[in-house]
């Protein structure tokens, strides 16, 4: 029986725009982005979603919204589909943090996989939170299509995990605002329908 997982990448914010490192930070979504997800929206009118969960932030939760406009779904949130924790990285351009944290930065950049930002987490515990969280979606909903609103860098390490067989894969799929990505189960067998689509 094949479980069907859409992930939808909020839209755009303005920290965003500003090419801001933000994870648990809580902007909602700026005009452009709500165009997106409309978009994106249109590409799903033929899809039966029958289920629709969602991270607890702003800008998910907005692009949920939108997408449920006319379905009337319970949008189930959860914390564990959120953006990386960037810690002290919180709110800053690159720019910012090769000067005001130059050996976190340098160790970041270095050490992608494994180094946990101070006040933050690494990115494998990242993958380890969203896979435990997309497991428990995906049996729940065994044989049914299902929508998951969340972010850039959890849709990169969901994908990684499962095409991957770990963070080896995290640099190599384009995740743009607004995007659909779509992956289906059968059992233990996953693979992926499409990816990035706006």
């Amino acid at each position: 029986m094949r479980t069907e997982l859409i992930f939808v990448r909020h839209g755009e914010t303005e920290y965003n725009r500003k090419k801001l490192y933000f994870g648990h930070l809580d902007p909602g979504l700026n005009d452009l982005g709500r165009k997106q997800v409309t978009g994106s929206k249109k590409l799903l009118k033929d899809v039966e979603i029958e289920a629709i969960y969602s991270s607890d932030l702003k800008r998910c939760m907005e692009t949920s919204q939108i997408i449920n406009e006319g379905m009337n779904k319970e949008i189930i949130r959860t914390a564990n589909l959120r953006e990386l924790n960037f810690g002290i990285f919180e709110g800053k351009t690159y720019g910012e943090l090769l000067k005001d944290f130059p050996k976190h930065s340098t160790d970041f950049f270095n050490n992608w996989e494994s180094f946990k930002i101070p006040e933050g987490e690494s990115l494998l515990e990242l993958q380890n939170r969203c896979v435990k969280e997309i497991e428990k979606i995906r049996l729940e909903n065994i044989g049914k299509t299902v929508l998951v609103s969340t972010h850039f860098g959890c849709v990169q390490a969901i994908l990684s995990y499962y095409l991957c067989e770990g963070l080896a894969g995290y640099w190599k799929f384009a995740v743009d605002n607004g995007s659909l990505t779509k992956l289906s189960f059968v059992d233990d067998f996953v693979y992926i329908n499409y990816l990035n689509k706006v």
